[in-house]
């Protein structure tokens, strides 16, 4: 009979011992009992190890391998999850080299490390990136030698795919640069605060603007750093608990430098979330739009300039339009009859007044205008003709700041033009005989037209036009 016993000695432990009993008989009588018994102890010990392993390596997450060293480096098995991650069974790797699994060039560099094991007799770890199905991955591995009596015999190892996690490193240290290149921007006023307002680190071009170390204002509540006026304290607060709850909140500001001289800002503060979509900070970002105003100023006292003229211009019709063709004044004593006014034209465009084939022809015109070209063209509209002149006008540097139409109703001149024109045709076409009645007919019945009979020359005076709203045309137009 033989059976395996736990006993618990007085000194706490556990000792497993392997106990044997054979009969010993006499005449075919059992007369006594022999008994053996074994501590097994240490054994068994072994092999709960042994079946503990053979679990860790059959369900482990990370691809684990064991590879037996000899002439050359053999795998001896490899886990399920390695075989799942490669895409190669395990009983096409069993028995196989590294350079017939993975080829000649990356197998000779993985032999080479587990040489490197062996020489070692300690763990290594490195980086790898080995093709499987034809992709490319990368893989962190770590191999620790298995020692016998002395003797490295096995390599153990582990893998894991590590392509997913190296690509988002790349994306976060694009991002860094990306989002360093944009903080350092020298144009940019920008700072990094906590979500409750604590400035973290200002860039260097916000540094500029006031008279302070770095360290007198990182740690301090944004709003009552040097920036800003005690005025714009609480604004400023109230933007930072809203972009705090996740909302962009642009901003604008006029401040002051430390010598006192005026500036404009205009910015957003935004939150900054991780992965999860948490926010865990803010960035609060300027740019000194100082002059910006300065040329809307000067563009609005420009316009005021101009805004009696169109407003009281007589028999015709005055636009000023803008770099997107929007007109910003119109006016003039004749707008009205054709059926507009100021407001309606005002913060449109020719195509939203016209008629497309006005418009397109106005658009034209108004664009070669703003790019420094004086233009003049007639159109006809609601039945009238109209003469459009277009003008540049430019600031204290030269620069085309908006431009200028001047439209005059021309459908008398052309009207009296066009009789003139067929009369003189008719007199042309007359016998000589008749000439003298053909120019009285002429004179008596058409304004402007002289032939004094003294020397027979003709003079053709023609009646100044009287100058009307381009409005009604594509001149209101631009």
């Amino acid at each position: 009979m033989e059976g395996t016993y736990r006993i618990h000695p007085a000194d706490g432990g556990q000792r497993v011992l392997e106990v044997t009993i054979t009969p010993v008989t006499s005449d075919g009588e059992v007369t006594r009992l022999r008994g053996a018994v074994r501590d097994i102890t240490r054994r068994h010990e072994r092999r709960q190890t042994r079946k503990q392993i053979e679990t860790l390596f059959e369900h482990a997450q990370d691809s684990l391998f064991l590879v037996d060293v000899g002439e050359e480096f053999v795998v001896e098995r490899v886990n399920p999850a390695w075989a799942e991650r490669t895409g190669i069974p395990a009983d096409q790797t069993r028995g196989h080299t590294p350079r017939e699994i993975l080829g000649e060039q990356r197998g000779q560099q993985v032999e080479q490390r587990y040489q490197t094991c062996v020489e070692r007799g300690e763990p290594i770890e490195y980086e790898e990136r080995l093709q499987f199905d034809g992709e490319t991955t990368v893989w962190e591995t770590r191999v620790a030698p298995v020692t016998i009596d002395g003797v490295v015999e096995y390599i153990a190892g582990v893998s894991r795919n590590v392509s997913r996690i190296r690509e988002r490193e790349r994306e976060l240290e694009r991002a860094e640069r990306r989002f360093q290149a944009v903080f350092d921007d020298p144009t940019l006023l920008a700072g990094i605060l906590d979500t409750d307002g604590t400035l973290v680190e200002p860039n260097p071009t916000a540094m500029e603007y006031i008279d302070a170390e770095v360290d007198e204002v990182t740690g301090e509540p944004y709003p009552e750093t040097p920036w800003f006026p005690d005025s714009l304290q609480s604004e400023l607060r109230e933007a930072i608990d809203q972009a705090a709850e996740g909302k962009y909140v642009p901003h604008e500001a006029e401040l002051e430098k430390p010598d006192g001289e005026p500036y404009y800002t205009s910015g957003i503060v935004r939150p900054v979330t991780d992965d999860d979509g948490d926010i865990v900070s803010l960035v609060v970002s300027a740019r000194d739009i100082t002059e910006r105003k300065r040329r809307e100023q000067e563009l609005e006292e420009l316009t005021a300039q101009y805004a009696t003229l169109v407003e009281h211009f007589p028999d015709g019709g005055v636009f000023l339009f803008d770099h997107d063709l929007q007109y910003v004044r119109a006016g003039g004593s004749e707008l009205s009859e054709v059926g507009l006014s100021s407001t309606e034209v005002e913060g449109q465009t020719p195509h939203d007044v016209f008629p497309a084939d006005v418009a397109d022809e106005l658009a034209r015109h108004c664009q070669a205008t703003l790019r420094g070209e004086q233009r003049t063209v007639r159109q006809q509209y609601q039945g009238n003709d109209y003469e459009i002149r277009t003008m540049p006008i430019r600031d204290d540097t030269g620069q085309v700041v908006r431009g200028m139409a001047v439209s005059y109703d021309i459908s008398e001149q052309v009207a009296r033009k066009r009789e003139l024109e067929e009369k003189t045709s008719a007199c042309r076409s007359s016998p000589a005989s008749s000439a003298t009645t053909c120019g009285t007919r002429c004179k008596s019945s058409t304004p402007g037209w002289n032939w004094p009979a003294a020397n027979g020359t003709r003079h053709i005076s023609r009646p100044r036009p009287r100058p009307s709203t381009g409005v009604r045309h594509s001149s209101r137009t631009c």
